[in-house]
């Protein structure tokens, strides 16, 4: 799977990459070093089941099927990495706590020019 950075970037899918990313935010749990190579595992056969492969992805989609994965498998690790990603937003409203928000685009993640 190729990977698009930006307008003249890109690269190969690393598992090794994705298994640390994810090992990051799972690393206070027993057994996160085996757990994060089979939830990078799970991500991976994720993408290749729903995107065409022929066609190159963009970190940004790997980074929402990582988050919906992981938050599946724990929802603190979920918020974790959805934090570290930038896919999870501090939010204030007049007169309540700060909540939190996904940022969610009108067009699809591996669609979105970085």
């Amino acid at each position: 799977m190729a990977i698009i950075y930006g307008k003249q970037s890109t690269g190969m899918f690393s598992i090794g990459k994705l298994t640390a990313s994810i090992h990051k935010s799972i690393a206070h749990l027993t057994q996160a070093g085996t757990h994060s190579y089979e939830l990078a595992r799970t991500v991976e056969l994720h993408l290749i089941q729903k995107y065409d492969i022929t066609s190159p992805l963009t970190p940004a989609a790997i980074a929402e099927e990582t988050h919906r994965v992981v938050t599946h498998y724990d929802a603190a690790c979920g918020l974790q990495y959805g934090v570290t990603h930038g896919l999870i937003a501090s939010i204030r409203r007049r007169g309540r706590p700060s909540t939190t928000a996904t940022n969610a685009d009108e067009s699809p993640a591996h669609e979105q020019s970085l």
